[in-house]
């Protein structure tokens, strides 16, 4: 990517970003530019190196990825909305940020829950391209203790088809971590209702996730499910805990 011309767009994305984050009061979101910078430019090397010093300096993995790698992925979403990247290049760009998020790990799970063996459907939304949160999230879970399968859907009838197969304790349907897509909420909502009835003996707790509600700008009883994410970190800890309240409440049965 040396060639490009993106000079105005870093530093409209720096300055917006600084003053964002500056708000949230977290240290690691003033990587946020740097890092953008090292994914346009397809600088994999420095990208991983960044994160590994984070590491070596005493970051957790979830400090990594919910003030870093998942602000990256939103400030390369609004590049593409601003028409200072392409759909080429913001694909490239979250693909980059996947296998760099391969390298980080998750805060230690309680023993109690890795022993529960809790076992979880990871879901694209049937059609979505962006696959960056169920990724980071097949990494968290597998550290985590769980059971992990993972799908990528073509239509709602091929995931209700799948979790009627493998009726897991927990399914996760991802949006895109990058854009904000709320024109499918209605959609989502389908998708969600259509999970439920895949195998209505099973208490499958349903997880939703995406930009849409990192911002907060739909929530879980927008779609009809149990659980939606604003992080990827966490998740299995909340699910987990979703799973049990559930079965407490529906009895042994």
């Amino acid at each position: 990517f040396g060639a490009w011309d993106l000079l105005s767009f870093h530093g409209d994305v720096a300055q917006d970003t600084d003053i964002r984050r500056a708000k949230a009061g977290h240290e690691l979101t003033r990587l946020v530019p740097s890092l953008i910078d090292q994914v346009l430019h397809g600088d994999d090397i420095g990208m991983n190196q960044t994160i590994a010093s984070l590491a070596e300096n005493g970051w957790d993995g979830d400090a990594i990825l919910t003030h870093l790698v998942e602000p990256t992925a939103r400030a390369l979403g609004d590049a593409w909305l601003s028409d200072d990247c392409s759909e080429f290049d913001l694909t490239i760009g979250l693909s980059m940020l996947q296998l760099a998020g391969h390298a980080v790990r998750s805060t230690p799970t309680p023993g109690a829950l890795r022993q529960s063996r809790y076992s979880i459907l990871l879901a694209t939304a049937p059609g979505e391209p962006h696959t960056l949160g169920i990724s980071l999230l097949a990494d968290l879970f597998t550290d985590a203790g769980w059971q992990v399968a993972m799908a990528f859907p073509d239509s709602n009838q091929a995931l209700a088809n799948q979790l009627a197969a493998q009726q897991p304790d927990a399914v996760d349907i991802g949006l895109s971590e990058a854009l904000p897509r709320e024109h499918t909420l209605a959609k989502l909502r389908q998708t969600v209702e259509r999970s439920r009835f895949a195998a209505p003996e099973h208490l499958t707790v349903v997880s939703v996730g995406g930009r849409l509600f990192a911002d907060a700008a739909a929530t879980a009883e927008n779609v009809g499910a149990d659980h939606a994410r604003k992080t990827v970190a966490g998740t299995s800890i909340q699910l987990a805990e979703l799973i049990k309240l559930k079965r407490q409440q529906h009895g042994p049965g």
